[in-house]
């Protein structure tokens, strides 16, 4: 199956905006199963992004404050997130957290998973959970 290209836009005091492939509702955006989308400096509601991928999806870019992000099963997610945010990572996935200030991660077991704090000269390798600073 081909994956396909969606994108994640912020918009200035809006919900999230997206390709007709992204599914948003309010402060809730889904990347479809199978498909690559790329998370452009979103802030949706203008916080308290909730952003779902799909099994097998990619997920790359950044989020604002407050984004949860979670990653299912045997996703690829490589993601910045805002003050406050967190990312989850399902069995199989392979996920990669950046924050700025105050984050959290968590990988399931199977998982492969990195995180980076603003002191981190390098991506820390993580089992577990983590978070920053």
């Amino acid at each position: 199956m081909r994956p396909v290209v969606c994108a994640i836009l912020m918009l200035a005091q809006s919900a999230c905006s997206s390709s007709t492939e992204l599914l948003c509702h309010g402060t809730a955006c889904t990347c479809p199963s199978d498909a690559f989308c790329t998370v452009a400096s979103v802030m949706c509601g203008p916080t308290d992004c909730a952003l779902e991928c799909g099994v097998r999806s990619t997920c790359s870019g950044s989020c604002g404050a407050a984004c949860a992000a979670h990653c299912e099963t045997d996703a690829s997610c490589d993601l910045g997130v805002g003050t406050g945010g967190s990312l989850s990572c399902g069995a199989g996935g392979d996920c990669h957290l950046t924050c700025g200030t105050s984050c959290t991660m968590s990988c399931a077991a199977g998982a492969r998973c990195t995180i980076r704090c603003a002191s981190d000269s390098v991506p820390r390798l993580i089992t577990g959970s983590a978070s920053c600073p």
